[in-house]
């Protein structure tokens, strides 16, 4: 079976508060999962302050309830 990269997921600027964390200890090819606008502008943001360039950041639309 083959494992595919690791997925953190911040839904929302609510879950900002983990973004340093992940940022720091997340593996290279790691995704960070967003579902809003606002929320990939930080992530991006913050990556580039970090100098990180082996990160994915995907903006996704959140599952319908």
């Amino acid at each position: 079976m083959t494992q595919g990269p690791v997925t953190y997921i911040l839904p929302d600027l609510a879950w900002a508060i983990l973004l340093d964390p992940i940022i720091h200890e997340a593996p290279a090819g790691a995704v960070i999962e967003v579902h809003t606008r606002p929320m990939q502008d930080l992530v991006d943001r913050r990556i580039a302050e970090t100098g990180r360039t082996d990160l994915v950041v995907r903006l996704k639309e959140p599952r319908a309830a």
